[in-house]
């Protein structure tokens, strides 16, 4: 038997995970980067497949339609910004995250578009990395 309850609320996302800048800052504080990137927007010409294919992406050079945004980062590896402590035996190292888009691109061996996935940079992330593990 289902219960029927008026003041249920469907469709309705909540976070699970409180603000952790409202728990640190006053709410008019400026939040801070642990990592220093670049924003672009990036018009696809190539990129890596789901199996790590090089293909020639389709494009327009002068209106692209294939076109994503991106945080670069700007020191790929470096350290993550000093306004953050780790526990002793980690570092922070800031590392290029990436997603799977679906593109068009040219099978050149057969002369056709085709559809597939492929890896492209979203954002630069704070990673916490044992020292020992550091080659």
């Amino acid at each position: 038997m289902l219960i029927q309850n008026e003041s249920a609320i469907f469709n309705y996302d909540e976070s699970p995970l409180p603000n952790i800048h409202s728990r640190m800052f006053s709410d008019n504080a400026e939040p801070m980067s642990l990592c220093s990137t670049k924003p672009r927007s990036i018009p696809v010409q190539g990129a890596k497949d789901k199996n790590g294919n090089w293909r020639f992406i389709i494009n327009d050079l002068k209106n692209p339609i294939q076109v994503f945004r991106a945080e670069i980062c700007r020191n790929p590896l470096g350290p993550c910004s000093e306004n953050i402590a780790f526990e002793p035996g980690y570092y922070g190292a800031c590392l290029q995250k990436v997603v799977f888009r679906e593109m068009f691109y040219l099978k050149e061996e057969i002369n056709e578009i085709g559809q597939d996935y492929f890896e492209v940079p979203t954002c630069c992330s704070c990673s916490l990395i044992r020292k020992d593990n550091y080659k």
